[in-house]
């Protein structure tokens, strides 16, 4: 869930509550089954007891089924697993969720600043999401793990805080301001920008060969840097992301 909870600068203030495998709880799996879900014949979303069996995102079908051969195979379908979060997410049932909306089909939008003063704060704003999130989940959740709630300046940072939440149970909330944000960013490595960010895969593989696996490397690179090896393989088009822009919300 991505969402506006203020603004620092011309960098919105976001919160972003995100399910790892959320395709999975989609296809109501039991805690301890074996469930893979599939695109093009390669694995995109599994449960926990699948990933016990060695099963990893991006395997092969046939490789995936060779070590787990009693996994149920699930086909993947974002417009399904779209219309389950909406179903699912705790916006609708609650006054001060309104104005949420869904980027994708495992994240939304949170509330803005004012509403977080009336829970004393982000932080306990967000653990209160946490916790009607995961209820409203059900028991599948346990198939791949709780939600995480991240909050922090922009899009980026705030998702990688909630993937940070959904493994330790606990929401992350970032202190606001560039420092904490650098801070907290800089000893991760670069393949969240692809994982989190939507950056194109060859650029992060660029940054590889250049010997940058960090995220604190690639800041500290001046643009002409950045985009100079890139500009050698062809033609450089900016990203369509733009600027990290607040999201519009969406009434229930």
């Amino acid at each position: 869930m991505v969402g506006e909870v203020g603004e620092v600068g011309e960098v919105a203030r976001l919160g972003v509550v995100w399910c790892p495998n959320w395709p999975v709880v989609v296809a109501d799996a039991q805690p301890d089954e074996p469930v893979i879900v599939l695109h093009a014949n390669r694995v995109v979303a599994l449960s926990r007891a699948a990933a016990e069996h060695g099963i990893t995102s991006g395997m092969r079908r046939r490789q995936a089924q060779s070590r787990c051969p009693s996994a149920r195979l699930v086909p993947w379908d974002p417009d399904r697993d779209g219309r389950a979060f909406e179903r699912h997410r705790p916006g609708p049932s609650a006054r001060w969720c309104r104005g949420w909306r869904s980027p994708n089909p495992a994240t939304s939008a949170s509330p803005p600043a004012a509403r977080a003063r009336c829970f004393g704060g982000e932080v306990a704003m967000a653990a209160r999401i946490m916790e009607l999130a995961t209820a409203a989940a059900g028991r599948s959740l346990a198939a791949v793990g709780g939600f995480g709630v991240g909050i922090g300046d922009g899009r980026f940072a705030a998702g990688v805080a909630a993937r940070d939440a959904a493994t330790t149970g606990r929401a992350v909330v970032l202190e606001p301001g560039l420092a904490p944000t650098r801070s907290f960013l800089a000893q991760r490595s670069v393949e969240l920008l692809t994982v989190v960010g939507g950056v194109s895969g060859d650029l992060v593989e660029v940054f590889r060969r250049l010997g940058l696996q960090r995220l604190g490397q690639v800041a500290a690179l001046d643009e002409a840097d950045v985009l100079g090896p890139l500009r050698r393989r062809g033609p450089v088009r900016p990203s369509p992301g733009g600027r990290d822009r607040r999201p519009r919300p969406r009434r229930p």
